[in-house]
């Protein structure tokens, strides 16, 4: 059930979300949960006179302060965006109502009164957020608070998040932003923008001629600059769109259109012995793989590489090693409900060749990643049960963990051209 009243400067939203009243309230104040359905950065001191900032990748934000909380019931904080002359007031309340078949459906109610800007006098065309609740005027405000509390219910619900699942993909699978090294090597007139390291095959970006090596600049009427902006370009859009994409390579500006492609919906085990074997699987597949690739390799032509920015085979392995240990990361802060903003920083040169040094010989470096691999395993076979009934938290391991095989081959294809297999 959901409902929408209006007043003057005054919103209230109600819906009926299937899931526990205790489930609900936790989403309200757990900032990884915060960012799962309302926005995109969040800094939360869930107490009275305690600060709540929340900010969209789209450059708003909002500031204010926690002006009451009943645990388990209610809330209330300020809310004031940029150019805002006045904080307008947010008051959530939640009781159950056992509308569901295991009798714990939440009754959710928020209101947002002292608005900004009147109904009746707002002027027409106001500019609109693709992400969230936008702006501080009227209509945005309603259309942000109406699809965020979609949102919450299918998180809860489901466990998809919806911004997620109806936003198209660009088909990037390796890259990052420009610095330096890549600017002198790839020869771009721009220090800004999204390097391609690689693409899917078949989606719309490639099959509209991108590739390897080029760099994007602007999607639609967005300029890209970094991932940030490169998510809130895309955000604008939903799977199917046509939009101009503009791109150096090396020296030359080119603009294509680009079909944005659909996000592909995984099927996974729904429960978590079945997901680790799944994965323990997978792994045991790709372990089998790398030991053929790296068949008479030897630690010189494993050390090889042919520029300063370029990774050698065995810091592409490291590569590897580094991010099972970040997945290890991100989900130990879902079994704590800790807050954790960037779990994967595995891409530092920094970081990868120190590794390769440690665990030397080349086998040594490869059994370290298999080793650590059984961890993650493990790790999924002993979830608490609690992260297993929260679905977005499950949904978000288990995509993971049948989609990850894709990421390693790829960089199997580059050991094998640095290896010159």
């Amino acid at each position: 059930m959901q409902a929408l009243i209006e007043a003057g400067r005054t919103l209230t939203f109600e819906r009926t979300i299937e899931a526990p009243q205790a489930e609900v309230f936790r989403a309200l104040i757990t900032p990884g949960s915060l960012r799962a359905w309302l926005c995109d950065t969040v800094h939360i001191d869930a107490r009275k006179g305690g600060l709540i900032y929340l900010a969209w990748n789209d450059g708003y934000y909002s500031s204010g302060e926690f002006t009451d909380i009943v645990h388990g019931e209610s809330l209330s904080f300020t809310w004031r965006g940029p150019g805002d002359a006045e904080p307008s007031l947010v008051h959530v309340t939640l009781d159950s109502d056992g509308s569901d078949a295991a009798g714990r459906g939440t009754n959710v109610s928020v209101t947002h009164s002292g608005i900004g800007v009147e109904r009746d006098t707002e002027p027409a065309g106001t500019p609109s957020s693709a992400n969230g609740v936008g702006t501080t005027t009227f209509s945005d405000i309603r259309q942000g608070w109406s699809g965020a509390l979609e949102n919450l219910q299918s998180l809860l619900e489901t466990g998809d998040d919806l911004r997620f699942t109806r936003r198209p993909m660009f088909g990037l699978n390796g890259g990052g932003n420009l610095n330096d090294d890549l600017i002198a090597r790839l020869g771009v007139p721009v220090k800004e923008g999204i390097w391609i390291g690689s693409l899917i095959e078949g989606m719309g970006p490639q099959a509209a001629g991108l590739q390897k090596d080029d760099v994007v600049v602007r999607i639609g009427d967005q300029s890209v600059v970094n991932f940030p902006s490169f998510g809130a370009a895309l955000q604008r859009h939903k799977a199917g769109d046509e939009v101009p994409v503009t791109f150096y390579r090396g020296p030359l500006e080119h603009t294509v259109t680009v079909k944005l492609s659909a996000r592909p919906r995984p099927e996974y085990p729904k429960d978590k012995a079945s997901l680790a074997s799944a994965a323990r699987d997978a792994y045991a597949a790709l372990d089998a793989e790398l030991d053929s690739i790296l068949d008479g390799v030897a630690d010189e032509a494993a050390e090889r590489r042919t520029s300063n920015d370029q990774w050698s085979a065995k810091e592409v392995i490291a590569h590897l090693l580094a991010a099972e240990r970040d997945i290890q990361t991100w989900i130990t802060s879902m079994i704590e409900d800790a807050e954790i903003e960037q779990p994967f920083h595995s891409n530092t040169v920094e970081r990868l060749r120190p590794m390769t040094q440690v665990y030397s010989p080349l086998p040594e470096l490869v059994q370290e990643l298999k080793r650590t691999e059984s961890i993650t395993a493990e790790m999924v076979a002993t979830l608490p049960d609690m992260v297993v009934e929260r679905k977005n938290q499950y949904n978000q391991i288990a995509t993971w963990m049948v989609t990850f095989a894709d990421h390693h081959r790829e960089h199997f294809g580059e050991i094998k051209e640095l290896v010159g297999k």
